[in-house]
């Protein structure tokens, strides 16, 4: 990991008062003829460009992960892979809420993109990039409130169940993290009330509905995600 404008720096390049949607991809594909990918990659990713380099500060100081060998010029990014990014990215919003990202939340995350076989190997390889870029870069829910919004409630409460999952993979449940459902919860469009009543269950084994990516099928695009 490392901050784009130190990674500017590395390569010569003058850094820019702004650094505007051309910019970023002309850096993303300038990576790639190194035979790198840079992460995250607003044209992969549902996450606005702006959120990908900038901190609050505006300063081009914002960390970004290679990862060699890169998707290739032939890769067009699937709904499958584009929802796994959304569910990697609110699943590391909540293992944030601890103030230290615990390695049994980091090792569900990771098994969780290792284990869809729908997936391929440069995917997999994209998104656990993604993965430790979203642990451990600040996070928020910039570019995702609008494709919240779209979901149905069959995939609500999908994405809800998998969240419960995160917040119990190390086996206790923090207070932080109850309150951070509760928001993640309401940003989704679910009754924060369920929180409690999902992780009884969860805690106490009763059946619940299987989170699978492939089943949670977006209904915005990249594009249109941009705008939020």
């Amino acid at each position: 990991m490392i901050s784009l404008y130190n990674f500017l720096c590395i390569l010569g390049v003058q850094k820019p008062e702004r650094f505007s949607n051309k910019d970023a991809v002309y850096v993303a594909i300038f990576c790639e003829k190194l035979g790198y990918s840079l992460i995250p990659d607003f044209r992969h990713y549902i996450i606005h460009y702006y959120y990908c380099y900038y901190k609050q500060n505006s300063n081009i100081n914002q960390s970004i992960v290679l990862f060699q060998g890169g998707h290739g010029p032939d890769f067009e990014p699937t709904e499958l892979f584009r929802q796994t990014g959304v569910f990697i990215r609110l699943g590391s919003i909540l293992s944030q809420s601890e103030g230290v990202i615990l390695r049994q939340k980091e090792a569900f995350l990771e098994k969780f993109i290792d284990n869809n076989c729908d997936l391929t190997e440069t995917q997999k390889i994209s998104l656990q990039a993604f993965l430790h870029w979203s642990l451990h870069c600040p996070q928020t829910l910039v570019g995702l409130k609008l494709y919240l919004r779209k979901l149905t409630e069959t995939k609500r409460q999908a994405l809800g169940q998998f969240l419960l999952e995160v917040a119990q993979a190390d086996g206790k449940i923090a207070p932080q993290e109850i309150k951070k459902l509760e928001q993640l919860y309401a940003a989704i469009g679910l009754d924060k009330n369920q929180v409690f009543g999902g992780l009884y269950a969860l805690a106490s084994g009763v059946d619940q509905v299987k989170v699978a990516p492939r089943e949670f099928v977006p209904t915005l695009s990249l594009a249109s995600s941009k705008s939020e």
